[in-house]
């Protein structure tokens, strides 16, 4: 596997950080200089809005100090991405908006329709939550959330907290918590329109005696485009919202094979919808939220390069239902009240080839309750606590007719001794097919304390046990396209020990945590003697990890980041001790990533590198998915009051690279938009 720019990843990186800390320090010591002069400008300019600060800007000011309360207050480490910095960043999808963060990495099968997974400081896919305001979008079919499924224009905030979580938001929140935010009030239009493209280039298709040479096309500068229109409206209390986004793509990219040879990737190309709509009803103490979602995706699979499916197709969709009430004054002032419900209907149908009638079928219905009530009898004590119900049964040929009931009740007290913060939490989750047999194992708990250091600092501190029930594919799947399930399989169980410093400002980040985590049980597919891919609870497996942060704004037109993340995970089971230092596989053993913004008179250009570290693909430790480096580019242009364009590059350097093994993902893609808003 090779690479097309700089032989040496370290050479690469070395000029990057070099090259970033230069400019950083130039202009930090320029805006130092001036600081005294321009922080008044900076906490209150009017960004060409031609508005009054005093009447528009407050507001956000107040917001951004709410938001570093809230994350200082929090016990664990906790990000926020708002919606000003995706907006800087260009991210084309929720993917590629998280894996510019601290300690995410993303499992990406290649295309912009293919699935799209996450792993946050070394945890599965399954073991991540996934909320889309506060309802989980981690089904009990598969237990991992496709983040494909989400659009990037919708969503006002992304909060993302480590560390397991399960005391508040039961299963599958082992590694994390992912709770994106989507946009709720205002009064605007939004179109967005784009093309997507690669350099055309000459390579090889099809495969064995069958292998071909297809020459360049310049309708690979052609192969993707996208239209996404925003609506809302505001009348009093009353608010409308609603979107509507369609795409198309060939996903006939470039990439190197094992042989060093260039391959144009084939049945790729897919087709995509999606829509939502929803309303607020918003009064002086409390607000009603429904919202309605829908998504379409007819994609080919091309499958892994040693194993392709050339013909392979899948349609799936997922409509899911919310609604949310809450009212912060219920009954007297010291007593909060939440009522959420939602429901959901996927269905997966895939074929692996067009001239056979045999397709598998994968169909989930669920529907969930929650009750949630927030107490604060005094200044210094506040108490959480809540009851929730879910019911899913799954269908298709797949698995069949499954049904899990989960009922679950959770307490988390919040109290203040001065400076300190206490913060313990208690959780039970029955499920209906595993409380005979293990009727403990949804038990979770866990303590945070918090210190203040001086209002802008904090020292924090948590420790808990949490969990992961395997998912009804993990339990049923029947022995069908070279896989099998078990029905044996136990929960997963976790403890984790985080410690950590944060200062927050508003012009200033910085964060560090070192972690612990340890996991029994773990859940793990993989081949067996007879051929067939099965899940078994592999063992136990230990997961320390260091984490840095900084983001800093050098200048009212100029700010940065950089966070550097060190995961040692070990294996102890499998005949390997903790002295073997074998290191769980796909889990980078460093990763830093590094960005860089700059915005002057309705123009802005922002760059994100990222690298990692290589990474293992067995226990053995000996085959492995080599480092990687990338750069991404945006620049972005206002032409005119209402419009503006764009131009993108992801992969400046067009790295060969794979986040799975087998599966390649493009090299340097351009894309060219524009926006129009009124």
């Amino acid at each position: 596997m090779g690479h097309h720019v700089f032989s040496q990843p370290y050479l690469r990186l070395l000029i990057c950080l070099a090259s970033s800390l230069w400019i950083g320090l130039a202009l930090s010591a320029q805006g130092l200089e001036a600081n005294a002069q321009t922080s008044v400008e900076q906490e209150f300019s009017i960004a060409d809005t031609g508005q009054d600060p005093a009447i528009e800007l407050e507001p956000v000011e107040v917001k951004a100090e709410r938001l570093l309360a809230n994350r200082l207050n929090r016990p664990t480490s906790l990000s926020i991405i708002e919606r000003q910095e995706l907006e800087a960043s260009g991210a084309g999808n929720l993917a590629q908006a998280l894996e510019r963060s601290l300690g995410l990495s993303i499992s990406d099968y290649g295309s912009s329709g293919a699935q799209k997974t996450l792993s946050l400081r070394g945890s599965t896919a399954s073991q991540v939550l996934v909320l889309v305001d506060g309802v989980r979008l981690n089904d009990e079919l598969s237990g991992i959330a496709n983040l494909a499924c989400i659009d990037i224009e919708n969503v006002e905030r992304i909060e993302i907290l480590r560390s397991g979580s399960s005391a508040l938001r039961g299963s599958d929140a082992v590694g994390g918590v992912i709770n994106v935010i989507t946009k709720k009030d205002g009064k605007y239009l939004r179109v967005r329109a784009e093309n997507s493209g690669y350099m055309p280039q000459e390579g090889l298709v099809g495969q064995g005696l069958y292998t071909t040479k297809r020459a360049a096309n310049a309708l690979d500068l052609l192969d993707a485009q996208g239209i996404f229109v925003q609506a809302a409206l505001k009348a009093g209390p009353l608010g409308i919202r609603a979107t509507a986004r369609a795409s198309r793509e060939s996903g006939a990219f470039s990439y190197l094979d094992a042989g060093g040879q260039t391959r144009l990737r084939e049945n790729a190309a897919g087709l995509a919808a999606g829509a939502s709509l929803g309303t607020s009803l918003v009064k002086e103490n409390s607000r009603f939220d429904a919202d309605a979602f829908f998504s379409y995706a007819d994609v080919g699979v091309p499958g892994g390069e040693g194993s392709a499916t050339n013909q392979a197709k899948q349609k799936e969709s997922d409509i899911r239902v919310q609604a949310n009430w809450e009212d912060n004054y219920f009954l007297c002032p010291y007593l909060d009240l939440r009522i959420g419900s939602s429901a959901r209907f996927r269905n997966i149908i895939y074929k692996e080839n067009l001239a056979s009638a045999a397709e598998s079928s994968h169909e989930l219905t669920s529907a969930s309750l929650s009750i949630d009530q927030k107490a604060s009898p005094s200044s210094a004590l506040t108490i959480l606590y809540g009851l929730s119900a879910s019911a899913s049964r799954s269908g298709g040929n797949s698995i069949g007719q499954r049904d899990r009931l989960v009922a679950a009740a959770f307490l988390s007290p919040s109290l203040e001794l001065g400076k300190l913060r206490l913060a313990p939490s208690l959780r039970y989750d029955y499920y209906s097919d595993f409380f005979d047999r293990y009727p403990f194992s949804a038990l979770a708990y866990g303590i945070g304390l918090s210190l203040d250091m001086g209002g802008k600092d904090m020292l924090k501190a948590n420790l808990g046990r949490s969990y992961r029930v395997p998912s009804l594919e993990d339990l049923y799947w029947p022995t069908s396209f070279g896989a099998q399930g078990n029905p044996a399989l136990k929960p997963e169980t976790a403890y984790q020990l985080d410690l950590g410093y944060e200062r927050v400002d508003l012009h200033f980040d910085y964060g560090a945590f070192a972690y612990l985590r340890y996991v029994e049980d773990v859940i793990l597919w993989q081949p067996f003697p007879d051929g067939l891919w099965r899940p078994s609870n592999y063992g136990r497996a230990l997961y320390p990890g260091l984490e840095q942060e900084v983001k800093a704004e050098f200048r009212q037109d100029l700010r940065g980041s950089l966070s550097y993340a060190f995961q040692p995970s070990i294996i102890l089971d499998d005949g390997f001790a903790f002295l073997d230092a074998k290191r769980v596989p796909m889990i980078p053993l460093h990763s830093l990533k590094a960005s860089l913004y700059y915005e002057k008179k309705g123009s802005s250009a922002f760059f994100q590198a990222r690298y990692e570290s290589l990474r293992y693909l067995k226990t053995a430790n000996v085959a492995y998915l080599p480092s990687s480096f990338v750069l991404d580019a945006y620049l972005k242009r206002r032409l005119a009051s209402l419009l503006t364009a764009y131009l993108k590059a992801d992969n400046l350097f067009s790295e060969n690279r794979r986040s799975l093994p087998d599966y390649p993902l493009p090299g340097l893609k351009l894309s060219l938009g524009v926006i129009l808003e009124l």
